[in-house]
């Protein structure tokens, strides 16, 4: 800006004095945000939800916006249906809402009604999107009873055992039509015994004794126990459930049978001198007619602390063996199952006659295995096929390179190669002599 000053001359000439003031701009303002403060609620049927509206700091001014909710699968009948605006005045930053639900008598799913903002003057919209109430149906009722009630306590120790299968050869040539000896040497040495194991066998009994269906969601087992009156450790136990058995109707019950291993975390698995608490205890989960799981309820059976002593398995064992061509196609097999007892140790050899039946890619599998201690190992040896073994090679040697077309005769050294298995008869191979020549010769 400029402006003139004219002062008096006082005998002088008149002088122009030149000044300058700033420029008012107009100021910034920035506006504050508004939403609604949680993306998501729930709320039990025939309850008030009470709800902030948020301003993201105090306006200088006033700031007006509209609210209302949306139907989605729950109707009028469930809420009361509202659309209003609310005035936030200069420093204010929260205002409060209350959204009525109403009560009825029906067993139905959780529904969804949406909340959401529109029209503000005087601040920007915050988190964009609607915020999502689930009305909670309080009428459907699932209450689960879990129990167990029985259960028992063994405990075994098992002999570790060395067993190894090795083929007798890597691989073996057998023609269509014949038949060839196929052989394992099968070792077995026992070693120390391995870690006691407590097996508890029991069942689990659930009731439903609620007024609609129950889905069982999870169903557990632990393993409980403290060392004097310390830590209690848990270890997982397993619980196989028909899927078939997973839906409990109101008023009905089931019982799931389980059994289960465990091992003490010890250093050889033994059970602890100090155990002062021991007990199998089961969570079950279930999902009712209305929607999402409920909170887990549980059982829980103490098992006595003074545990059995371990029978001892595996001291005799049985090797068993067998042998299978796969695919069973491509050969005939006769072998018969055999078993060999042993107390200490064992080495033998199982024999199996092959005949072939067609060629194609084949191998003979051996099995062996020892009931007593679930351990089971196999050997394989592949059966060559007929294209690949059955045909004669000549292999010429020492044949001398010739630079131009010649018809004199060429000293060659020939050596027949013939794969192990193949009837031929020396005798009766001929070399032939030919005039004929190619029209070209490199």
């Amino acid at each position: 800006m400029l402006a003139q000053l004219a002062l008096p001359a006082q005998g002088y000439l008149p002088t122009t004095y030149r000044a300058f003031a700033p420029l008012a701009m107009a100021p910034s303002i920035n506006l504050p945000n508004v939403q609604i403060e949680h993306p998501h609620y729930q709320v039990t049927e025939g309850a008030n939800l009470t709800i902030n509206i948020r301003l993201s700091v105090a306006a200088t001014t006033p700031v007006t916006v509209k609210y209302a909710t949306y139907l989605v699968s729950a109707s009028s009948n469930d809420l009361q249906v509202v659309t209003n605006t609310l005035t936030f005045n200069s420093g204010e930053t929260t205002k409060q809402i209350t959204i009525a639900t109403l009560q009825d008598s029906l067993i139905e799913q959780h529904e969804q009604f949406n909340l959401g903002l529109s029209e503000v003057v005087g601040a920007t919209y915050g988190r964009t999107g609607p915020t999502i109430v689930m009305l909670i149906d309080d009428d459907a009722n699932t209450q689960l009873s879990p129990s167990i009630p029985r259960s028992t306590v063994t405990a075994f120790q098992t002999y570790d055992w060395a067993l190894n299968v090795y083929p007798e050869a890597d691989s073996v040539p057998i023609n269509i039509g014949q038949s060839q000896p196929v052989r394992f040497n099968i070792q077995a040495e026992r070693q120390g015994l391995g870690m006691v194991q407590y097996r508890v066998v029991g069942s689990l009994a659930v009731a439903n004794s609620g007024n609609v269906a129950a889905e069982i969601d999870t169903a557990s087992l632990e393993i409980h126990y403290r060392l004097g009156t310390t830590q209690t450790y848990t270890m997982g136990a397993d619980l196989v459930i028909d899927p078939l058995a997973l839906t409990l109707t109101a008023g009905t019950n089931r019982t799931f049978p389980f059994s289960t291993t465990f091992v003490f975390a010890t250093a050889n698995g033994s059970a602890p001198s100090n155990l002062s608490y021991l007990a199998i205890v089961a969570n079950v989960r279930a999902v009712d007619q209305a929607g999402p799981p409920r909170t887990p309820w549980s059982a829980t059976r103490t098992l006595a602390t003074t545990l059995p002593a371990p029978t001892i398995r595996g001291a005799t064992i049985t090797l068993q063996s067998n042998s299978v061509v796969e695919p069973s196609t491509l050969a005939a097999i006769a072998s018969t199952p055999a078993n060999y007892q042993t107390s200490s140790s064992v080495s033998y050899q199982h024999s199996a006659n092959v005949t072939r039946v067609q060629n194609g890619q084949a191998m003979v599998v051996h099995t062996v295995s020892i009931p007593e201690t679930g351990l089971s190992i196999l050997a394989e040896t592949p059966l060559q096929t007929s294209s690949a073994t059955n045909e004669a090679t000549l292999e010429f040697l020492d044949l001398e390179p010739r630079a131009a077309i010649t018809v004199d005769a060429i000293p060659f050294t020939a050596t027949l190669r013939v794969y192990d298995g193949i009837n031929l008869n020396p005798a009766g191979i001929n070399l032939v002599e030919t005039d004929a020549l190619p029209s070209v010769l490199t």
